[in-house]
C-alpha cells in the first residue's frame, strides 16, 4: 500500500470493506427487499384494470332472445347505474378527489403545458442493455396510458353538456372531477417515473465501468474520446466524399486516356470512405450507449474501437501523403493531402504525468465517501421499512390508497437520493481516471488501497 495513502483513523466499515459488503448484502436480502421491491401501485393497477373490465363486460351483454328482453334491459340499467355509483364512491374513498383544485383543472386546460410534459423518448431511444432492468417496459406501458389520456382531453371539456340522459349531471360533474384529479396525479407520477429512472440508468453506467475497468485509460474521458474521434472521422469522409465526386467530374470530363489518372487515386478514396465510414457508424453506436452522459471510464471494447478508429485516420493521411499525383489532379489531391493531414485525431494514450500519492489519496476520499454514503442510505431505507411505507399484504385497496402509494413513490426515491449518488459515483470515476490515465510503469496500483 503506498506510503501516505493509509489513514490510522479510517473507520472499520472503510477498512473491512468484504465484511461491510457481506453485511449490506445480508441487509438487502432481509430488510430492505421488501420494501424496495415491493409494487406499490400493484393494487392501483389491479383496480384500473378492474373498471376496464367491468365496463366492456356491461357494454358487450347480450340481450338475448326478444322474450323477456325489456326486462332484462332494464335490469343491465340498474347495473350499470350501481356500477356507476360504486365507481364514484370507490373512486374517493382511495384518494381521486372529485373536486379538483382551481389551479388543476387550469393545468389541464393549458394546451402549452401539457403537450410540453417530459418527453421519454430520450429513455426510449436507449437499447435494452443501456436501461437494464424493466425499465423501458414501464416507461412504455407508463406512455400508453398517458397519450390516451392527452387525446381525450379534448373530449372531456364537451362532456358535461352531452352525456347520456340515463346519468344525472351532477353525477358526470363529479365524475369529470375525479378524471381531472386521475390525469393530474399521473402527471406528476410519469415525470417522477421518468427522472428516476434517466438518474438510474446515468448511475447504472458510471457503476458498470467502475467495475470492470482494467488497466489504463487515454488521457481524455470515455465520451470526450470518443466524439472527437466521431469529429474527425465525419470530418475526414465528409473531404473524401467531396473529392470522390470530384474525381467523377474529372473522368467524365476527360473520357479519353487522361482519365487513366483518376483509376488510383479514386481507388484509394473509396477503400478509405468504406473504412472510415465503418468506423464513424461504431463510434456513433458507442455514444449512443452512454445515453447522453459522460461515464469517464473507458471501457477495453471502447478503447480498441478507438484505438483503430485513430488508426485508420492516420493511415488514410498516410496514404494520400505517399500518393502520386499526376499533373492533372494536382488541384484536386494536394489540397486534400494537406487537409487530411491537419484533421485533428485526438491521442488513445495515456498522459506522461508522474503518478503522486496525491491522486490516490484523492481516489481513495472519494471511494470512502461512496461507501460511507452507501451505507447511510441503506440505513435509512431500513428505517422506512421499518417505519412501514404502507404496501398492502391483501387485494384490498386501503383508504386514500393513491396518496399512499405516492407517498411510497416519493419517499423512496428520495431516499435512495440518486442525483447526490450519481455526483459521488462520477467523482469516484473521475478520480479513478487521473491515476489510471498515467503510465503503468510510473505509478503505483490504484486499487491498492482497496485491499
Amino acid at each position: 500500500m503506498p506510503a501516505g495513502v493509509v489513514n490510522d483513523n479510517d473507520a472499520v466499515h472503510l477498512v473491512k470493506l468484504e465484511q461491510t459488503a457481506t453485511r449490506l448484502g445480508s441487509l438487502a436480502a432481509s430488510s430492505l427487499a421488501p420494501i424496495v421491491g415491493a409494487e406499490h401501485a400493484l393494487h392501483l393497477d389491479n383496480f384500473a384494470v378492474e373498471i376496464i373490465a367491468t365496463a366492456k363486460e356491461l357494454r358487450d351483454e347480450p340481450l338475448g332472445a326478444e322474450e323477456g328482453r325489456e326486462q332484462r334491459v332494464k335490469n343491465l340499467i340498474e347495473r350499470k347505474r350501481r356500477a356507476w355509483r360504486d365507481l364514484l364512491n370507490e373512486l374517493k374513498r382511495v384518494g381521486i378527489s372529485p373536486s379538483p383544485a382551481p389551479k388543476v383543472v387550469a393545468r389541464l386546460e393549458d394546451a402549452g403545458a401539457v403537450y410540453s410534459l417530459t418527453p421519454s423518448h430520450a429513455l426510449l431511444a436507449l437499447d435494452q442493455a443501456t436501461v437494464g432492468g424493466d425499465v423501458h417496459p414501464r416507461v412504455v406501458k407508463a406512455d400508453a396510458y398517458h397519450y390516451r389520456q392527452l387525446a381525450e382531453l379534448p373530449t372531456l371539456k364537451t362532456f358535461p353538456a352531452a352525456h347520456h340522459a340515463d346519468v344525472r349531471t351532477p353525477d358526470v360533474q363529479r365524475a369529470l372531477g375525479h378524471i381531472q384529479s386521475g390525469i393530474h396525479l399521473t402527471f406528476d407520477q410519469r415525470s417522477l417515473l421518468l427522472a428516476a429512472s434517466a438518474t438510474q440508468v446515468q448511475l447504472e453506467l458510471v457503476v458498470k465501468r467502475l467495475e470492470g475497468v482494467t488497466g489504463v485509460q487515454p488521457a481524455l474521458p470515455a465520451r470526450q474520446l470518443l466524439d472527437s474521434l466521431l469529429t474527425a472521422t465525419s470530418t475526414t469522409l465528409h473531404a473524401l466524399g467531396e473529392a470522390r465526386d470530384e474525381l467523377a467530374n474529372y473522368r467524365s470530363a476527360n473520357a479519353g486516356a487522361s482519365s487513366a489518372d483518376a483509376a488510383r487515386p479514386s481507388e484509394v478514396v473509396d477503400e478509405a470512405l468504406a473504412t472510415v465510414g465503418r468506423d464513424q457508424s461504431r463510434l456513433r453506436d458507442a455514444l449512443s450507449a452512454m445515453a447522453g452522459y459522460e461515464p469517464v471510464l473507458v471501457t477495453a471494447d471502447e478503447l480498441k474501437l478507438a484505438e483503430e478508429a485513430r488508426e485508420h485516420l492516420v493511415t488514410v493521411a498516410e496514404t494520400f501523403g505517399n500518393l502520386a499525383q499526376p499533373a492533372s489532379l494536382r488541384y484536386l489531391l494536394a489540397p486534400l493531402t494537406v487537409f487530411l493531414g491537419s484533421v485533428g485525431v485526438p491521442s488513445v494514450e495515456p498522459q506522461h504525468l508522474v503518478g503522486e500519492t496525491s491522486d490516490l489519496t484523492t481516489l481513495k476520499a472519494a471511494h470512502d465517501d461512496v461507501v460511507s454514503a452507501v451505507l447511510v442510505i441503506a440505513q435509512n431505507l431500513k428505517k422506512v421499512a421499518v417505519e412501514g411505507v404502507q404496501v398492502a399484504d391483501n387485494d384490498e385497496l386501503v383508504d386514500g390508497a393513491v396518496g399512499v402509494a405516492g407517498r411510497s413513490y416519493r419517499s423512496l426515491f428520495a431516499t435512495f437520493r440518486l442525483d447526490e449518488m450519481v455526483i459521488k459515483a462520477e467523482q469516484f470515476a473521475l478520480d479513478a481516471h487521473v491515476v489510471l490515465s498515467q503510465p503503468q510503469q510510473v505509478r503505483p496500483s490504484p486499487w491498492s488501497f482497496l485491499s
